[in-house]
């Protein structure tokens, strides 16, 4: 559109927005107006019509002449919001009639007759029904008071008002009818019958002033004479004339904000982008001037390339602005990768989200601390917003991988470490092995210690039915020194062991199983040599003993043992003992931290809190007796009871309950407990791990299979990984695997693509307090092939570094 048709027709278009004189009454139609245009197929025109509210217009368009168009209707109101007809619509092929359409502004509102098939004449008929009189009654409270209301009105409506006092006192009243524009129209006067004609469309006063006292009065209509008008057809559907659009480049990486000028923009227009067939993007209006106006438009999925705006009407109408604006790629962004964990070894489809991401962009996956990239291959894209990629972890390939991204004109850019590659760092090595017929489960691992300064490992293993000690380098995984319990005709239960860095010493626990009779023993040696034997002491002989473990002070030094035992006379007591390296303790000064008449106590576990403070897990009975508890204490360093009894957890419908697992974070103090129950009602046991935040109040306990991922399996250590500040749990299932779960500090699942498992049973982990040193000590057949055969007459205990 040239410039000077334009601002011709945004004149009309403000003429037909503004309230119009009567003078004017030919721009648009009035009750009772006929108006005939022609139609091609297609064709849409709109017209400007004046109606009052309260008022309910009635609207026909009716073709000329027996064949021809096929004509519809639409109404737009002032504010330009198109009404929906529903019912009120009635077509046919010859006319479309819709009928009492309510009013509810006056104003001028616009209707669009339309070709639907065909083409031709077309006639439009304009009917509405308007109130003839107003009666008005009121009450003025003194000769200075003014009493007003309103009169909607078309432009040529002539009216009378008469207005008198009612009851007493008398008075004379008048009345004046005011514009729009607030100018007098009708003023008081003396003939019976004042009579004047409005010239504009809008909202007039009734005014009434001359009390005290009420009044009543009668204001006569009489609608705008039609009769013989012949007016001319004006398409009020004016259109914008575009000058320029800024910016002239934009990125196709999400919603961008484009500015238009020119002249006769209004509200309810859209701004586009197209192709010149096909629309790519709208956006409504924002910040509004009739030179200017803004718009976002979403150009994410729009290719690279040249492209027209335009601005469409509220009709449909639409103008293209002068030249093209250019939408190039945006360097590729990232949002998302969709496994955010994988253990190694492990083949997966890796999706990666952004934006900006073109059809030959490159994905890399490149690990920090080396630049060793994994191989992937491309399967898929989804536009510019996703990449489906085919990976293959290789065994050992651990640690934190960037995600890469480069488009072919060399921008790049880099999401730092959103995918973490978890498993072994090398190949585990064989620290103790057996063969022969019933090996399976012959040789097991129990528990483990670190001694980080000296780069040393003591494993505490139970092999046929002897506690064996071995002391590691934790490089080579090679044998230092080794210790053999006493033998027992009867075996030993859970050795554990411990180190105190302070005076550089081991310590060593276990149960020796009798006829009827078990004992505890704690054993302290040399850090460099098990057998140099600082002290060996029986801590306890009774009944039943079910474990015996140890702690030490990581502050001061020295140990804390902790054990239950039960006989038919005292019941079942937990007791704790202090170990000063190189002393005999004095056994008179044992402390009961728990006592039970019934022997439902067993399987305490200890660990070294903060601040002086132990931490002691242990399996008893709730306060009835008759259930399941895991319970902790807090003991001081000296092994006396700092605080009593809680309970964590407890259920009736518990079957049985295992040895719980403690680790702590050296960082804040704080602890995981772990532990595992079989239930009464299934005929395979269901293992199912909780977690709870120990402090020395009670901690939450949840569920450390939120995922549904762990098969049936028990609970066999935990401990707190320094390198990635996070606890590791390790637990051994009935499919021949150990399963790997890890917690961040909070005690929240870390997410994981698939469940990290590892051939082999009784999952020993360790760790120190350096980065690197954690490892996964196991039993398992002679052969890695994923599943640890019972029918085999080789079984092995293998250690390796475990990230």
């Amino acid at each position: 559109m040239h410039r000077i048709a334009a601002l011709t027709a945004l004149g009309l278009l403000a003429l037909a927005a503004a309230p119009l004189l009567a003078d004017d009454a030919d721009h648009m139609l009035l009750p009772g107006d006929r108006l005939r245009t022609q139609l091609g197929a297609g064709d849409e025109r709109h017209v400007a019509v004046a109606a009052i509210e309260g008022s309910a217009v009635t609207l026909q368009a009716k073709r000329i002449g027996r064949v021809g168009v096929e004509p519809s209707i639409l109404v737009i109101s002032p504010s330009g919001e198109r009404l929906d007809l529903g019912k009120r619509l009635k077509r046919s092929r010859k006319r479309a009639l819709a009928k009492k359409v309510p009013i509810d502004a006056t104003g001028v509102w616009r209707v669009g007759v339309s070709a639907i098939a065909g083409g031709g004449d077309v006639e439009l008929t304009v009917k509405v029904k308007t109130a003839r009189k107003l009666k008005i009654t009121g009450e003025l409270a003194d000769e200075d008071a003014i009493w007003e209301t309103s009169l909607p009105a078309l432009p040529g409506t002539q009216v009378s008002a008469t207005v008198k006092s009612k009851g007493n006192p008398r008075f004379t009243p008048s009345i004046e009818i005011l514009a729009p524009d607030g100018s007098v129209l009708l003023a008081p006067t003396k003939a019976p019958r004042p009579t004047a004609v409005l010239p504009d469309l809008g909202n007039y006063t009734i005014r009434v002033r001359g009390g005290p006292g009420t009044f009543r009065g009668l204001v006569s209509i009489a609608p705008p004479n039609t009769a013989g008008r012949s007016p001319a057809f004006v398409d009020v559907e004016a259109l914008p004339d575009i000058v320029a659009v800024s910016p002239g480049v934009l990125q196709n990486d999400g919603v961008v904000n484009v500015l238009v000028e020119g002249v006769g923009f209004l509200p309810g227009q859209i701004v586009t982008i197209s192709d010149g067939d096909r629309g790519l993007a709208q956006g409504a209006i924002g910040e509004f001037q009739p030179t200017e106006i803004t718009s976002q438009l979403d150009l994410t999925g729009v290719p690279a390339g040249d492209y027209t705006i335009g601005v469409v009407t509220p009709f449909g109408n639409s103008v293209t602005a002068p030249g093209t604006v250019s939408v190039t790629n945006r360097p590729p962004a990232l949002l998302l990768v969709s496994a955010p964990e994988i253990p190694a070894a492990t083949a997966l489809e890796l999706t990666v989200t952004g934006r900006g991401l073109d059809p030959d962009c490159e994905l890399l996956l490149r690990r920090r601390d080396d630049g060793f990239v994994l191989p992937l291959e491309i399967s898929s894209r989804i536009g510019p917003t996703s990449i489906k990629a085919d990976v293959v972890v290789p065994p050992f390939e651990v640690g934190e991988y960037d995600v890469i991204t480069t488009d072919p004109a060399g921008e790049s850019r880099t999401f730092h470490a959103p995918l973490q590659v978890v498993g072994f760092r090398s190949t585990p090595q064989s620290i103790f092995a057996l063969s022969g017929a019933s090996v399976y489960l012959a040789g097991n691992p129990r528990s483990a210690a670190v001694d980080s300064e000296n780069d040393r490992i003591l494993v505490a293993l139970v092999v046929g039915a002897r506690a064996r000690f071995l002391l590691l380098d934790a490089n080579t995984y090679s044998v230092l020194s080794s210790y053999n319990a006493p033998s027992s005709t009867f075996g030993h239960l859970h050795p554990k062991v411990a180190w105190d860095a302070v005076n550089q010493v081991w310590a060593m626990t276990w149960v020796r199983r009798g006829s009827g009779t078990d004992e505890a023993f704690v054993r302290v040696t040399a850090g460099d040599d098990l057998t140099d034997e600082l002290s060996m002491t029986r801590l306890a002989i009774d009944n039943d003993i079910s474990m015996c473990s140890v702690a030490t002070n990581t502050a001061t030094g020295g140990f804390v043992a902790v054990w239950d035992q039960y006989d038919n006379k005292d019941g079942a007591e937990l007791k704790t003992q202090f170990i000063e390296p190189g002393v005999e303790p004095d056994l008179t000064q044992q402390s009961v931290l728990y006592s039970h008449e019934a022997g439902v106590i067993f399987d305490p576990v200890i660990a070294f809190k903060s601040d002086g403070l132990f931490v002691v897990a242990f399996v008893g009975a709730d306060t009835t007796g008759f259930a399941y508890a895991v319970r902790r204490s807090v003991v001081h360093g000296d092994g006396t009871v700092a605080t009593g009894s809680i309970i964590l957890a407890s259920s009736g419908d518990w079957f049985d309950l295992f040895q719980p697992e403690l680790a702590v974070n050296p960082t804040d103090g704080s602890l995981l407990l772990v532990f595992s129950y079989v239930l009464e009602t299934t005929f395979h046991p269901a293992y199912v791990a909780l977690t709870g935040g120990l402090v020395n109040t009670n901690g939450s306990v949840t569920t450390l299979d939120a995922s549904g991922k762990l098969p049936i399996g028990l609970i066999d250590s935990v401990v707190w990984s320094a390198e990635r500040g996070e606890y590791v749990t390790a637990m051994s299932n009935v499919a021949g695997n150990v399963a790997i779960r890890r917690i961040d500090e909070n005690g929240v699942m870390r997410p994981a693509y698939v469940l990290e498992e590892h051939e082999g049973y009784w999952g020993i982990l360790y760790s120190g307090t350096e980065s690197g040193e954690m490892g996964l000590i196991r039993t398992m057949d002679g052969l890695e092939d994923g599943r640890t055969n019972i029918s085999r007459d080789e079984m092995e205990v293998r250690v390796g570094p475990l990230r």
